[in-house]
């Protein structure tokens, strides 16, 4: 690892600790219970945290191409968290719940399909059916959740990154991330290159240090954006220090250029 990259990997490890900070600071020592839409956002910021700690993971064990995918899906949270507190922040974590219930019912139903077709040749399923089948009625009377009341997908996520003001960031970075996401032949220069020997394909951990800055410091980008969010509507009083931490990346960026 070049002194570089030791370095921003640091940074991103004193914006994990930072993170856990704001987490004990609400739930441990303030004890804080949320509204529906601050409720989200503690859910946003938690998921993002752990996935923001497997991309490191990854990062460590010499895995930068699926440590990038997971960078997508940290874009993917940070995103949803502006979107809900643009308009109407509690409508909007309303119908994100309702969303995932309607899913969930709409799922529920192929799976009874499926069991209907088995038990014409397997009695077990019945009982796993009828539990499905109450599962799916309950979720119908007590949230009456339909496709129409299910809008949180009115907008797909690049309109919802223009809305946000992050539509630059999902027309590079969400782009950069997908190609490594759907392994596309353009992420696999890594792995899998032609030499004058012929086709080298690689198995092994490797130390791509040109994709692994890219993934440390669009983590850092990210994650600390979502830091602030959860800061600034709890808050907890932090923006000193995540505008340091900040201001530390910008610096050794800068420095590092010229």
């Amino acid at each position: 690892m070049n002194d570089k990259l030791k370095e921003i990997y640091e940074l991103n490890g004193s914006l994990l600790q930072l993170a856990e900070n704001l987490y004990d600071e609400l739930f441990i020592k303030r004890g804080i219970t949320p509204s529906e839409d601050l409720a989200l956002l503690r859910f946003f910021f938690i998921k993002a945290y752990k996935t923001a700690k497997a991309v490191v993971f990854l990062f460590q064990e010499g895995y930068p191409e699926d440590a990038f995918v997971l960078v997508r899906t940290i874009f993917e949270i940070l995103v949803n968290s502006c979107y809900v507190f643009e308009s109407d922040s509690t409508k909007r974590a309303r119908a994100f719940e309702n969303y995932g219930k309607f899913r969930r019912k709409n799922k529920i139903e192929i799976v009874i399909d499926l069991y209907r077709k088995k038990m014409i040749e397997n009695k077990e399923f019945e009982e796993e059916l009828k539990k499905l089948e109450a599962e799916c009625n309950n979720l119908e009377k007590d949230y009456q959740i339909s496709e129409a009341k299910a809008l949180w997908h009115n907008k797909n996520l690049e309109d919802r990154s223009r809305d946000v003001g992050l539509v630059d960031l999902y027309n590079t970075l969400y782009h950069m991330c997908s190609l490594y996401c759907h392994s596309s032949w353009a992420s696999s220069r890594s792995f899998f290159f032609e030499t004058d020997k012929g086709w080298f394909f690689g198995i092994k951990p490797d130390s791509d240090e040109e994709l692994s800055e890219l993934v440390l410091i669009s983590l850092f980008d990210l994650f600390i954006r979502m830091v602030q969010e959860f800061d600034h509507r709890f808050e907890l009083g932090y923006q000193n220090k995540i505008s340091d931490l900040r201001n530390s990346l910008q610096n050794l960026c800068t420095n590092r250029i010229m």
